[in-house]
């Protein structure tokens, strides 16, 4: 799973800015992105109504509320997102990319201690998969986080994978990151070209422990 990961802007900015073209800058640098922040996702866009799709910058809050738990609905099963009904339909068609710097998991030992790691590209940028959902239960007349602003259009839900073996001793899931090759096919590509892109493989990391 991902439940908290980072943002710094420098080298972020550059490194994404660099391999995809565009002019990326994080609203803030934040080095413990929780749910229910707003974070800075790139989307595929139409400019002026053209037929010409690009890749834009737009910030979502982070996590979805749901009528079956109490908890934001933040990560979504790479295995199964193409198929499940609160899921489909971002899958299809709004799909987005996440660049982070790092992310953060806790694994437990048998006395009940906790150890925070966290998980470090060697280049340092990581482009996560996401997608952005609507509210569709009893919460999607009920406002926005803040209750003083306008509810958002979309949510915006991260995807994990299966933990490859470097990460499978501290979480059996992992985000499901994007190739900076592949990324046009995953904003703006068809559904199966999308599809084929939920087996990425994850780059060599550090990992630190705290």
């Amino acid at each position: 799973m991902c439940g908290r990961f980072n943002v710094i802007d420098d080298p972020l900015s550059k490194l994404v800015s660099d391999w995809l073209k565009i002019d990326f800058k994080p609203t803030e640098s934040n080095s413990n992105v929780c749910p229910s922040q707003s974070v800075d996702c790139l989307i595929a866009t139409s400019a002026n109504n053209q037929s010409v799709t690009q890749i834009a910058q737009q910030a979502y809050p982070w996590g979805l509320r749901t009528d079956w738990s109490n908890k934001l609905l933040i990560n979504a099963r790479s295995e199964t997102v193409a198929e499940k009904t609160t899921f489909r339909s971002g899958f299809s068609s709004k799909r987005c990319i996440i660049p982070i710097s790092s992310w953060y998991e806790w694994k437990t030992d048998f006395s009940g201690n906790k150890t925070k790691y966290e998980f470090i590209p060697k280049d340092g940028a990581l482009l996560m998969a996401g997608i952005l959902v609507k509210q569709v239960n009893s919460y999607s007349n009920q406002g926005s986080f803040d209750l003083d602003q306008i509810a958002p259009d979309y949510y915006l839900v991260s995807l994990t994978t299966t933990a490859n073996k470097q990460c499978q001793p501290i979480h059996s899931r992992m985000p499901l990151m994007i190739n900076q090759d592949a990324a046009e096919n995953w904003l703006y590509g068809d559904f199966e070209q999308a599809k084929r892109l939920l087996d990425g493989k994850m780059p060599v990391l550090d990992i630190k422990s705290y």
